[in-house]
């Protein structure tokens, strides 16, 4: 609600059983714990909020600008905040943020942990050269290193899904086609046509079957990837002109400012030498 009110249901019966306020403004994201007890809001105030379903605010952890949306990760211990460009890893434990993810394209639409809790990835949106593009990005949730990135051209929020098991991610790519990315090897390993836009999708519970909603009907795919799979180059990281990076360095540190281009697509403006995207 644009006041900040977050209203809890019954599913049961249908009905509101409690609200709960302290946002001031809109509330962009909101994850339960994986135990049910507890979830977390995130809003434009800069704010994420942690409340039990009793009713209670149990934690505010200041942010440095608007929140858009919001994860916890499978054991319950982290959450993971989206803002402009940047993702967000909390202890809840710790009450501390423990590191940050750069490198993003626009404004975070959606993030998300493996299963396993090993990985993280994010899509974000853009508007750049007459287009919008989005880009997806996975990173070692341990050590922080992006192990994988790619990019899209899309109208729509860009949606993804895990596999339970393998590295395998789904997301909407060009021209709001679903397809399948192994993360690992950088292949697309499967791709779904249709005649008009896909615009949401997950993976069942077992890995073998995507439910997408395509041409405007839900429907369920079968998700073993293909042999060869149009479309199946490998996709090419972009790597960063050492150069051009000294360079950029060298005018931060006279007090300038530089325009970097995140994956040579999203362009960034940057005053301080620790902000160049890696």
């Amino acid at each position: 609600r644009p006041d900040g009110v977050v209203l809890l249901w019954d599913r049961d019966s249908d009905t509101i059983v409690a609200e709960f306020s302290g946002h001031q403004g809109v509330v962009r994201g909101l994850a339960f714990h994986p135990a049910g007890q507890q979830f977390v809001t995130a809003g434009e105030d800069a704010t994420v909020r942690l409340w039990s379903i009793a009713g209670k605010e149990l934690e505010v952890f200041k942010q440095p600008s608007g929140c858009s949306c919001i994860t916890f990760s499978p054991d319950g211990e982290s959450i993971a905040v989206g803002m402009q460009r940047t993702v967000a890893l909390w202890s809840l434990a710790r009450k501390k943020l423990v590191r940050t993810f750069d490198g993003i394209y626009g404004e975070l639409w959606n993030i998300e942990f493996d299963p396993s809790g090993a990985t993280i990835a994010a899509t974000s949106r853009t508007f750049f050269d007459k287009d919008w593009l989005s880009d997806l990005k996975v990173w070692n949730l341990q050590t922080g290193d992006r192990l994988f990135s790619t990019r899209f051209k899309v109208n729509y929020d860009p949606q993804f899904s895990f596999h339970p098991t393998m590295p395998y991610v789904a997301v909407i790519g060009n021209n709001h086609q679903l397809i399948v990315l192994n993360t690992e090897a950088g292949r697309q390993i499967l791709q779904v046509p249709s005649r008009q836009t896909t615009q949401f999708v997950t993976y069942s519970p077992d890995g073998t079957r995507l439910l997408a909603w395509i041409d405007g009907l839900p429907k369920i795919v079968d998700a073993t990837p293909e042999e060869v799979p149009f479309g199946s180059a490998t996709v090419q990281p972009r790597e960063q002109v050492a150069a051009e990076a000294e360079a950029a360095r060298w005018v931060l540190k006279q007090g300038g400012q530089v325009q970097v281009l995140i994956d040579h697509v999203a362009p960034l403006d940057v005053n301080r030498a620790e902000d160049l995207p890696s």
